[in-house]
C-alpha cells in the first residue's frame, strides 16, 4: 500500500511539474542539465498531415498494412534521436519513439480517430535495470490493441496483444501517453482498473 502511495505522489509531482513548467514557454528549464521537453512538443512530433505520411498512408492502405511497414520496414535503432515521420522514412530508421510517431501519424492519417490511439511511453522489466520504452496502444475493430513495432524484446503481429497483455507481460511502470491532440501523465491507479 505504501509502495501505490508513493507512485500515486511522484505522479501527483511529475504532473505538476509538467503543467507550471509548460506554462512558460520564453524559458528553457534544466534539472542537473537535463533541458526539459514540454508535453506540446511531444504532440507536434504526430504529423497525419505531412506529404510523406500521406504518401506512405495511401500505398498501405489500412492499419494493419501500416503496422507491418513501420514494424518490417523501419530499422529500430535505439542510438538514434526522436525525429518527426519525414525524417525516419527517409532515413528508414528509428529508435521506439520515432517508430511509435510514424505509426501514430499513420494511424491518423489512415482515420482512427484521436480516442483511440496514443503513444504510451515507460519502463519495461529487464534483468538488469529497467529499459525506457515506446509502444502505441490503438482501438481497432471495437478491440485495444498494445503494439510494439521494435526488435527490443521481440517480433510481434499486429493483433498479438490485446486488451492489457502486454503491459501485465513486459511493462514495469506507465509514465505518460500522447497523440496529436494531448498529453498526459499516466496515473498508476489506471493499471488497477
Amino acid at each position: 500500500m505504501k509502495k501505490i502511495a508513493v507512485i500515486f505522489i511522484l505522479s501527483i509531482t511529475f504532473l505538476f511539474l509538467i503543467l507550471n513548467f509548460s506554462k512558460s514557454s520564453k524559458k528553457k528549464f534544466y534539472f542537473e542539465n537535463i533541458e526539459i521537453i514540454e508535453p506540446n512538443k511531444y504532440v507536434e512530433l504526430i504529423t497525419p498531415e505531412n506529404r510523406e505520411v500521406e504518401r506512405i498512408s495511401q500505398r498501405v492502405k489500412d492499419p494493419v498494412k501500416a503496422y507491418y511497414y513501420v514494424r518490417d520496414f523501419i530499422i529500430f535503432n535505439p542510438m538514434m534521436v526522436t525525429n518527426k515521420p519525414e525524417v525516419t522514412i527517409s532515413l528508414r530508421e528509428g529508435n521506439c519513439l520515432s517508430k511509435a510517431v510514424l505509426l501514430v501519424s499513420l494511424y491518423r492519417a489512415l482515420g482512427i480517430p484521436e480516442s483511440q490511439v496514443r503513444i504510451i511511453v515507460g519502463e519495461l522489466h529487464s534483468d538488469k535495470r529497467p529499459v525506457q520504452h515506446a509502444w502505441v496502444e490503438v482501438k481497432f475493430n471495437g478491440v485495444w490493441f498494445q503494439q510494439d513495432t521494435t526488435d527490443l524484446i521481440g517480433s510481434f503481429e499486429f493483433d498479438q496483444f490485446k486488451d492489457k497483455e502486454y503491459l501485465k507481460k513486459f511493462v514495469r511502470v506507465e509514465n505518460y501517453c500522447f497523440n496529436d491532440t494531448g498529453f498526459a501523465v499516466v496515473s498508476q491507479r489506471n493499471r488497477f482498473k
